[in-house]
């Protein structure tokens, strides 16, 4: 059983698709429904008796006031600056290819350049499609074996595993076990990536971040407190 005061963490549907997590605390003197966001937290206050019904019809009612908060301390980085990859700013050339109408982006690993070919230097839109592109692309190629090894350590073994774009979160686990991981996880350092696959194979046993949860993935990552604390750093990259 939950401690009333003890906050947990919660799933709330976006209504573009997306999930938000929350956490609730509990308290018998609080009357009303009380919203916090703060350093990239969503918290609902409330009394014991409100029901979950009720608290996901607030969100719902409060979700363009929680983005909007959320944005304002995550603002989207500026593509032209850099390709995010591997925890690192890949430096970014462009060539132009006039009487192209289309663009194509390349990650050169070995000279460590990323490089755009086009008709003219992309808009930050265009470049950020560019980006997702390659992120898809790539995403099951660089995380499944990463899964897959895990898979083998934890004996933790997920329903289905995939791959795709999300801005609210790195990735879930559903209440089949099915793992979804952020496609844009590949602009994380690969200490990150271990701790999210960590994290949602942790949620095959257990559904919730209960102390049995936490004491899980310590059992393979015992600096996973450190873990989470830089893969914060990452999310202002998600919207």
């Amino acid at each position: 059983m939950r401690h009333p005061l003890v906050p947990n963490d919660y799933l709330h549907t976006l209504g573009n698709g997306d999930t938000l997590r929350y956490t609730i605390r509990r308290k018998k003197d609080m009357k009303h429904l009380y919203l916090y966001v703060r350093e990239g937290e969503v918290e609902v206050r409330c009394n014991p008796g409100v029901s979950i019904k009720s608290i996901e019809g607030f969100l719902r009612q409060k979700e363009s006031w929680i983005l909007g908060k959320l944005r304002q301390r995550r603002p989207e980085q500026t593509p032209a600056e850099a390709f995010p990859w591997d925890g690192r700013l890949i430096p970014l050339d462009f060539r132009e290819e006039p009487g192209s109408d289309i663009f194509r982006f390349r990650y050169h690993e070995e000279s460590n350049r990323a490089l755009i070919h086009g008709p003219s230097f992309p808009s930050d839109e265009e470049l950020r499609e560019l980006y997702e592109g390659y992120y898809r692309l790539h995403a099951s190629r660089i995380l499944e074996p990463q899964v897959i090894d895990w898979i083998k350590k934890t004996g933790l073994e997920p329903s289905k595993i995939g791959y795709r774009k999300n801005r609210s979160r790195w990735g879930s686990c559903s209440s089949r076990n099915s793992i979804n991981l952020n496609t844009r996880l590949l602009l994380c350092p690969k200490e990150l990536q271990e701790y999210v696959i960590i994290h949602e194979l942790c949620h095959i046993r257990h559904k919730n971040h209960s102390k049995d949860f936490w004491s899980l993935v310590g059992r393979y990552l015992p600096d996973w407190k450190e873990r989470r604390k830089r893969l914060r750093e990452y999310e202002k990259f998600l919207f």
